[in-house]
């Protein structure tokens, strides 16, 4: 269980940057380098990611992300604070949830066929 606490730690603070980009008033300093569309598949992806790690239920963690990502751009539209939500924007926060998810289990399946060593992974009964 020690191992779960730095992706779940990390993930609350990941969420935490995600209300404040996401929510912040437009406007307000330097436009971001990087365009708001791959910033939120970005940010997605990187919250799937700790999610996945957490070792919290996957399906309950992509549920809460999914809604999240739903409520970030319903309170950009509704809070008036120079934001509109965006069905672009929700879109790549979802793709950003499937690669994010993706990747976890990708690093997932390398490290067990690591560590079943040569000879042992599936491909050995071929």
């Amino acid at each position: 269980m020690r191992t779960r606490r730095l992706p779940r730690v990390l993930l609350a603070a990941v969420l935490a940057l995600s209300a404040w980009l996401l929510l912040r008033p437009a406007g307000g300093g330097e436009p971001l380098p990087v365009d708001d569309t791959v910033l939120h598949g970005a940010l997605f992806a990187l919250l799937a990611l700790l999610g996945h790690w957490s070792g919290w239920p996957r399906v309950a963690v992509l549920a809460g992300l999914a809604g999240w990502a739903l409520a970030s751009e319903l309170l950009q539209q509704g809070m008036g604070l120079g934001r509109t939500g965006d069905p672009l924007d929700l879109l790549a926060d979802l793709l950003g949830l499937a690669l994010g998810t993706a990747a976890g289990l990708a690093v997932d399946r390398l490290r067990s066929l690591r560590r079943a060593g040569p000879g042992r992974g599936p491909s050995a009964s071929r």
